[in-house]
């Protein structure tokens, strides 16, 4: 997998949690995040890695979008 980075439309919380809202793909593909249905660490994170799995819904599908050293991403076969 590759990972592709994104811009990544987000609000953070008072109290820390963050939650992504939308994903600009390019200047003319923007895609609503219609919820997040879990956030975990990944289990095939590097031990000291600070990386957050967003498992979200998006245009009906269920997609992976993740977070690491303030930075968005989704892996991509090609």
């Amino acid at each position: 997998m590759r990972r592709t980075y994104v811009d990544v439309v987000s609000v953070q919380y008072k109290n820390g949690n963050l939650k992504p809202l939308f994903i600009l793909w390019d200047a003319k593909r923007k895609y609503a995040i219609e919820k997040v249905l879990n956030i975990k660490y990944p289990s095939d994170a590097a031990k000291g890695q600070n990386r957050l799995q967003y498992t979200c819904m998006i245009n009906g599908y269920k997609r992976a979008l993740y977070y690491e050293n303030e930075r968005w991403f989704v892996e991509s076969r090609s």
